[in-house]
């Protein structure tokens, strides 16, 4: 079973249980494709109703959709700064649970290779449009014939790398620590030996390995790279490279290991027996239009981005770094601190590895590579800071998987190594990104 596909069985266990089968019968029926006309129609609204009330009531975090007015409203109205910030900064976070929700629903729609596709590129949807937001790229275009100029002109480069280096740590440290903290507080041990878990450690440290080896060969430089050119030229070649694994291990997962994936306990449903909660046409619906908001609300939230920042403490390595990562990572916490608690860690490092994949082998690369089209280049040279945080957590996670076993006691050492680092992103000062300077030699 593939790591999208684990997240989707436990993320919805809860609600499946207060689903009427005879509803799903109905879904499947073809004359859902016909025109409601007679005592069908209030049936079919019926349905499409409970639709929505069940995507509503999917996730906690989903409260939260009764800020995505005011989030939109606070651009055009012209809010102060701060409060756009904060009210699209909390939209974006339930209609990142909506993408994700929807997504999950599709893949049970569309069967198991082409939705474990769409699982794969959806799920990382919500960091793009966030990232690519300065940079407007295609996806966002995909969803509005245009979309204005967003902080094109300030170049937002060191929030993006930021960014990419806080989804790696969040989900190598935030994640796995609260669920081994609260794992650890029902179970003395848990262990976890499944094949998930081991097949996947060495992919997911050499994906990290491959994306600080840039600001890695250009420390052990003597002369650095002279020429913006250089560097462009490096860390384009090693987005091709990220791109070219993320399409191995999609084609590892889906097609030819697919066993080491349905390595799941005995009790636990099979993915392809599960049926959708809400039809196929009501996603295709609520997917585009929840891209659209979030293209929406992630524009008004970067716009207001420099003047938050220099009329507070903010730095951009601190909004990069830890606030944007949480908002792609809340619901999969939610969700893996409830199935840590049942004692199934290894699901729980299932998701995270994949998160981390997604990341280094997905986002990262179009991220480089369309900022080489638009004549805005990212490169992958990453802050100091940001290099030895997910280093350090790198070398902690793997003596955790090497060793098998979780406490409490794990948790709470991982817990604290983060909040260790967050509070370093509050304090330290900001690190100017590459060739921000308007100099040719990057400035370590």
């Amino acid at each position: 079973m593939s790591i999208t596909k684990l997240k989707s069985t436990f993320s919805r266990q809860g609600s499946r249980h207060s689903y009427n089968p005879s509803v799903q019968d109905e879904l499947e029926t073809s004359h859902l494709l016909r025109p409601p006309h007679g005592d069908n129609a209030p049936s079919r609204l019926a349905k499409n109703l409970q639709d929505v009330w069940q995507l509503l009531r999917s996730n906690y975090a989903n409260i939260l959709l009764v800020i995505v007015p005011f989030g939109l409203l606070s651009g055009p109205l012209s809010w102060g700064p701060a409060a756009r910030f904060t009210l699209n900064y909390l939209a974006i976070i339930p209609l990142a649970v909506v993408i994700s929700y929807v997504s999950e629903e599709l893949a049970l729609s569309l069967g198991q290779i082409s939705g474990g596709l769409l699982n794969a590129i959806l799920g990382s949807a919500t960091e793009l449009i966030v990232r690519l937001s300065p940079y407007h790229l295609a996806i966002t275009d995909l969803m509005r014939s245009q979309i204005s100029i967003i902080a094109l002109e300030e170049n937002e480069i060191r929030l993006v790398q930021a960014s990419i280096m806080g989804m790696v740590f969040s989900n190598m440290l935030l994640t796995p620590g609260a669920c081994f903290f609260v794992g650890g507080l029902r179970y003395p041990l848990q262990m976890f030996h499944g094949s998930i878990t081991s097949t996947m450690l060495v992919p997911t440290l050499a994906s990290i390995m491959i994306l600080v080896a840039p600001t890695a060969l250009y420390s052990v430089t003597a002369r650095g790279f002279e020429e913006q050119h250089e560097s462009n030229s490096l860390s384009l070649g090693c987005a091709v490279v990220l791109l070219l694994l993320h399409a191995a291990s999609l084609v590892f997962q889906l097609k030819t290991h697919t066993d080491l994936f349905d390595d799941v306990d005995e009790t636990e449903e099979n993915f392809d027996s599960l049926e959708p909660n809400i039809n196929i046409w009501m996603a295709a619906l609520i997917l585009p239009l929840t891209l659209v908001l979030i293209t929406l609300c992630a524009r008004n939230m970067v716009r207001s981005l420099p003047p938050v920042i220099d009329n507070s403490s903010l730095s951009r390595s601190f909004i990069g770094f830890v606030l944007l990562p949480f908002i792609d990572s809340t619901g999969a916490l939610f969700t893996s601190v409830v199935v840590a608690y049942r004692d199934k860690t290894d699901l729980v490092l299932g998701v995270c590895n994949g998160g981390i994949l997604q990341t280094v082998l997905f986002v990262t690369p179009v991220l480089v590579i369309t900022g080489a089209a638009t004549d805005h280049p990212l490169t992958l040279y990453f802050g100091r800071w940001d290099i030895v945080a997910v280093l350090f957590a790198t070398v902690l996670l793997a003596a955790l998987l090497q060793r098998g076993t979780s406490t409490y006691l794990d948790g709470v050492f991982c817990l604290a190594f983060y909040s260790i680092v967050v509070i370093a992103f509050c304090v330290l000062p900001e690190e100017i990104a590459p060739f921000e300077q308007g100099v040719g030699t990057i400035t370590m």
